[in-house]
């Protein structure tokens, strides 16, 4: 069969399963992978997409159900980070950050490390930090910074973090050090709180 449906503002029509579940959808067929398959249970939360807005498990929607909605995954809340702290920078005369995928996978496995801990450290459990991370990744560099919050039932999760970076005199500065160039953003969800890790880089 048939579904159309529209995913962080895209249109798209596939051909699925009638019993292919919207989880397995977004991460198989589209590889958006920031929807997580976690629990076999329904429980824990890391599947969460927005549905015309609503928060729903996707784990819990088959595909079909979805058609004619609008769906809103962790990809699009990390593109509304990127483009918040992007107007912040153009707001200071410092030139927009471009998007690097290795960055941007380096940040969502920390952000995600993050949730599975349930507290903020600039330190991995090995205490490796990030430059360790970024360059276990081979990304060589000349800096880097990094930037983490958390939120939990903000009504804007992304804004809100971008924000309260910019309440932390350390975090105001890597979003607008002129020195930076390039960026990854990772958000990851457990319950009702998404934690959030930036990567910013300056390559050698």
């Amino acid at each position: 069969m048939q579904v159309t449906l529209t995913v962080n503002g895209e249109e798209l029509t596939r051909e699925i399963e009638p019993r292919l579940l919207l989880v397995h959808f977004l991460r198989d067929t589209l590889e958006l992978t920031g929807t997580h398959w976690g629990c076999d249970t329904s429980n824990c939360g890391a599947c969460v997409v927005l549905m015309d807005g609503m928060p729903v498990k996707s784990c819990t929607v088959l595909a079909a159900m979805a058609g004619g909605h609008e769906i809103r995954t962790i990809e699009s809340m990390e593109q509304d980070v990127a483009r918040h702290v992007n107007e912040l920078r153009r707001a200071h005369d410092r030139l927009p950050l471009g998007i690097d995928r290795t960055l941007s996978r380096v940040a969502r496995e920390y952000a995600c490390a993050l949730a599975r801990r349930g507290t903020l450290s600039h330190e991995g459990p090995s205490r490796q930090s990030v430059g360790d991370q970024v360059k276990a990744a081979g990304k060589p560099f000349r800096m880097v910074g990094e930037n983490l919050a958390w939120n939990q039932n903000a009504q804007n999760p992304a804004s809100s973090a971008v924000n309260g970076c910019m309440q932390s005199p350390g975090h105001r500065e890597n979003i607008l050090q002129a020195g930076f160039s390039e960026t990854g953003i990772g958000i990851c969800r457990r319950g009702s709180a998404y934690y959030f890790t930036q990567v910013f880089l300056r390559p050698a």
